[in-house]
């Protein structure tokens, strides 16, 4: 038994002015063999479950590519295609394989590849045939593609909003392959297109429970893996939207019916997806109407987890504006400001400008005199298990407002990047977070209520506005009334 693993991962907002180059892989993983050397950390966590699973087995394993870069705009077309040929090499040079497994997003496009998980599975198909299984492990925020379903055998969803069964879906598809290239059993995938697009937070109800309801579904005879795509609404692709994918061991009728049964139930409970958040100032009035401290709010649209350059001042501004005390900002990217605050040292006292600098989306710059408290220069956050680099952070604070700025663009994780510093954010009103999901998690315990709140930012949330050229679906609720789960579609191969 020979297995090659790869990954080669980021998601791409067609609508951010940030372009994803060879540099933003760089900054996060960027290696050529030997993968599993790099951290665990989101897309490759999977790389190293998968090797421990292969070597406990006496496997035989190929490392290739590892890939990955924060979500900004389009790929660079050359960029794309010197990663996939340096994949596709590898497929070449290790065959026979029995097995290929790839950790990606689901959401990555790049000039003139508006779907490249596709295109990359697609290729791999075409050099190794038939009999060899291929499977992939995808973030939720995904297209799921006719190419992507045509040329993989089994795909697999995270079903946690934040990610944090990554390593338990790694795991399962593990499994799932083996048993395929083994013979045991025949994978049979089944998607239904639910036509929603929205965000959808796992620790809440009602998405509490229906993916319960999945994990149940899953202890059924024959029912090998239940997904909910939750789509990407910041892509551009003719097949976006929410969906639902069964996989059962050779069981097209009762991978239907739990597809429908399911895209019934989500689609049926849709108007607690609806993006009814409250803009800038409503979610700051609601910090004079509560005792209980500190209320954290999220700073949705300029998350840099989605694409957002996490440089805008919106709420800044306002909080300023408002004269407002006791206010922790985190993180806002600003390489000048980093660099300068590094030359003053600190404790320094400095006039500074601060943000708006990438785009319309990120506001006008702010002229601050700021004290700088703290400098750390490998800043690491908490994500679950994993570490992840913030670069360079430095804690300034302009008449009791409390500043992270970072030279590394990156989502606010956890408390980490406030109490690295030495924040004590039970001393706070306020917690500004730029991240739409994954910062609940941490932040939750220490927050007596939790806010998630629009500016004008990268990440629209009024869907009906968002200028998509390639997709042509109507999805609620961009539309009110669009036709709902109707057309379910087959996918299987014989090993």
């Amino acid at each position: 038994m020979k297995i090659l693993t790869a990954s080669l991962a980021t998601e791409t907002n067609v609508f951010s002015p940030i372009p994803t180059g060879k540099k933003s892989f760089e900054e996060a993983i960027y290696f050529r063999h030997g993968a599993t050397h790099v951290p665990g950390m989101f897309f490759t966590e999977a790389l190293h479950v998968w090797k421990d699973n292969a070597q406990a087995r006496n496997i035989e394993l190929v490392e290739s590519l590892a890939a990955c870069a924060q979500p900004a705009g389009l790929t660079v077309r050359q960029v794309y295609e010197e990663c996939k040929q340096l994949i596709l090499d590898d497929v070449k040079n290790a065959l026979p394989l029995d097995m290929i497994l790839l950790s990606m997003h689901g959401a990555m496009a790049a000039a003139g590849y508006p779907d490249c998980e596709g295109d990359l599975i697609q290729s791999i198909r075409e050099i190794v045939g038939k009999k060899t299984v291929i499977g992939v492990e995808f973030d939720p925020h995904a297209h799921l593609t006719d190419d992507m379903l045509e040329s993989g055998d089994c795909l697999i969803f995270y079903k946690e909003y934040p990610h944090i069964d990554i390593k338990e879906r790694a795991e399962e598809l593990f499994e799932i392959c083996l048993n395929h290239a083994k013979g045991k059993i025949q994978p049979h995938m089944v998607n239904l297109p639910v036509q929603m697009l929205g965000i959808f937070e796992t620790p809440k109800s009602p998405m509490k429970e229906f993916v319960e309801r999945m994990q149940a579904f899953e202890k059924r005879d024959d029912v090998l893996s239940v997904s909910f795509v939750h789509g990407f609404p910041w892509g551009d692709h003719e097949q976006m939207g929410a969906q639902v994918l069964v996989v059962t061991d050779n069981n097209t009728q009762l991978g239907q019916e739990i597809a429908r049964e399911l895209g019934k139930e989500i689609w049926q409970i849709r108007e607690h997806f609806a993006p009814n958040y409250p803009n800038v100032k409503a979610s700051l009035k609601v910090a004079s109407e509560i005792p209980e401290k500190p209320l954290v709010i999220a700073d949705m649209a300029d998350n840099a987890g989605g694409g957002a350059p996490s440089d805008s001042t919106f709420f800044l501004s306002e909080i300023l504006e408002q004269k407002l005390k006791n206010v922790a900002v985190a993180t806002i990217y600003d390489p000048e400001v980093v660099r300068l605050c590094q030359e003053a040292g600190t404790d320094a006292e400095i006039c500074i400008r601060v943000g708006g600098k990438l785009g319309v989306t990120s506001g006008q710059p702010l002229d601050l005199n700021v004290k700088i408290h703290s400098i750390i220069d490998k800043t690491e956050q908490s994500m679950g298990p994993s570490k992840l680099t913030a670069g360079t952070s430095v804690w300034l604070e302009t008449d009791g407002v409390h500043l992270i700025v970072n030279n590394l663009r990156t989502q606010t994780f956890s408390p980490d990047m406030l109490e690295l510093h030495g924040i004590d954010l039970k001393l706070m009103d306020i917690v500004i977070v730029k991240s739409t999901q994954h910062f609940y998690d941490a932040f939750a315990p220490i927050a007596s209520r939790i806010i998630h709140a629009v500016s004008p930012g990268a990440l629209n949330f009024d869907y009906a506005s968002i200028p998509y050229e390639r997709s042509q679906n109507e999805l609620w609720p961009a539309v009110e009334n669009p036709k709902g789960p109707v057309l379910i579609n087959e996918w299987g191969r014989p090993c």
